[in-house]
């Protein structure tokens, strides 16, 4: 804050106070801005709070400074001659003696002379030379240097003169459905000068306009002022005018025209508001109305969008749910495809095996080797082997019964000694003939299914499915 002027650190600190931000480098951004407009930065500032258009534009947002005083003095529909517009005029006779009423006889065809000379001579010239005024550079220029002008003239007890442009102020009483004082002075005139000093200083004056309506105010001599007097066409000065909404739109519905007292003032605008407050209330309640629609409707949006939403979650839910089911289906399929592919494999194979096993040797052939089998279902099987035959052949005889298990053990009894399983020992220890091996001609052999506890639960399952479809 060493940066900051004495004056610029109060309204600083004025400004951080008004709209509750802590941090003082956003506050110091927002009124340079601003140019440290601390009126316009505060509205603006509430404005953006509360979602609305911002009321007043600054520097910032043009890319030029012609730009910016096209949107500063933008035009706002206006009706300014309403059939019942209230239209007062000051007794500028109540105070003249008979000595001034002559004076005035006598000075009249004077003044006629001379003012129309004039008029003809200012016309002239003003074809050659434009008005200045016509031409706006710093509206808001125009309306700080009226309020320092008043405030060094007459002090800082008045009405709270609405530091914008014109047009901002009526765009500011149509969005807060609030009455509009115009008020126009001549720089140098008597009655203006008294008017300011006797009426508008006044205490009662002020808190009365204060408490309802927006009050701006300008020099017909500054460029701003000379465009709002060319718009309110008002022929008279001091002149104020009040405005607000009627019918929609932005209209004058009373003139005070000339030298007032506080008492004329105030008891001529309490005539207009009272007559005009309906119009400011019911374009109040159609607003609150509208809100309250707006409000509605984006309720009803906000609860059929998250019931959209929660049916949309369900849909995914559900979408996902039947593409695992369909997945699980599909697996599922695909297993049992896959089984029953393998369970034709093996019965393919087993007929295999027994087309392609060699004939039995006949009983009184020496190379015969005769051999029993009990099957796990209790079938008992007859088979006469050769000498030279291998434990191999003996294995793939039972494998291509059809009541043989999938997966079996063959034991022999006395002593107790199992065949080898080609699954645990591998294909090499089955290349060994019977006699190597210790069987004896017509010896018991039992098939056995591998116990339960030795097989997978997927082994397990494929062995009952293979023995139901057998049976």
């Amino acid at each position: 804050m060493e940066d900051l002027t004495a004056e610029q650190t109060e309204i600083l600190l004025q400004f951080q106070d008004l709209t509750g931000i802590d941090n003082l480098d956003r506050c110091k951004r927002l009124l340079a801005t601003y140019e440290w407009n601390i009126e316009l930065a505060v509205h603006d500032t509430f404005n953006e709070k509360e979602g609305r258009q911002q009321v007043f534009s600054h520097p910032g947002q043009f890319q030029s400074h012609q730009e910016q005083v096209r949107e500063l003095t933008r035009p706002i529909p206006l009706n300014v001659h309403h059939p019942n517009q209230r239209i007062f005029y000051a007794n500028p006779y109540r105070n003249m003696t008979w000595f001034t009423w002559i004076r005035w006889i006598i000075a009249l065809p004077v003044k006629i002379t001379f003012g129309t000379m004039f008029e003809i001579v200012l016309f002239v010239y003003r074809v050659f030379v434009p008005d200045p005024r016509n031409t706006i550079t710093d509206p808001y220029g125009d309306v700080r240097s009226f309020i320092e002008d008043f405030e060094k003239s007459f002090g800082f007890l008045h009405p709270n003169l609405e530091r914008s442009t014109y047009s901002q102020v009526l765009q500011k009483g149509k969005d807060e459905f609030k009455f509009v004082l115009i008020f126009l002075s001549k720089d140098g005139d008597q009655d203006c000068l008294s008017f300011c000093r006797n009426c508008l200083c006044n205490p009662e004056v002020a808190e009365h306009i204060n408490t309802n309506a927006l009050f701006w105010g300008c020099s017909v001599d500054k460029p701003e002022g000379y465009k709002v007097s060319k718009v309110l066409r008002e022929r008279i000065y001091p002149s104020m005018s009040v405005i607000c909404l009627r019918d929609n739109k932005m209209t004058v519905v009373g003139r005070l025209e000339g030298l007032h007292t506080s008492q004329e003032l105030i008891e001529r605008l309490n005539v207009v508001f009272s007559e005009n407050e309906r119009f400011l209330n019911a374009a109040r309640r159609e607003a609150e109305e509208r809100k309250m629609s707006r409000r509605i409707r984006s309720e009803q949006d906000d609860a059929f969008l998250q019931s959209l939403r929660a049916d949309q979650e369900k849909a995914r839910k559900k979408a996902e749910e039947e593409a695992k089911q369909r997945q699980v289906e599909q697996q599922a399929l695909e297993q049992k495809r896959l089984k029953t592919q393998k369970r034709d494999e093996i019965k393919q194979l087993k007929r295999t095996l027994r087309e392609s096993f060699p004939e039995e040797p006949l009983p009184g052939d020496p190379e015969s080797f005769p051999l029993a089998f009990k099957l796990p279902s209790g079938d008992r099987l007859n088979r006469i082997f050769k000498v030279s035959d291998r434990l191999s052949n003996v294995r793939n005889f039972i494998f291509a019964q059809e009541e043989s298990p999938k997966k079996f053990d063959i034991v022999k009894a006395f002593p107790r000694k199992a065949l080898p399983n080609p699954e645990t020992c591998g294909e090499g220890a089955l290349d060994v003939s019977l006699e190597e091996f210790g069987l004896t001609r017509n010896e018991m052999l039992f098939v056995q299914r591998i116990s339960d506890s030795e097989l997978s639960s997927e082994e397990e399952e494929e062995q009952s499915t293979d023995s139901d479809v057998d049976d």
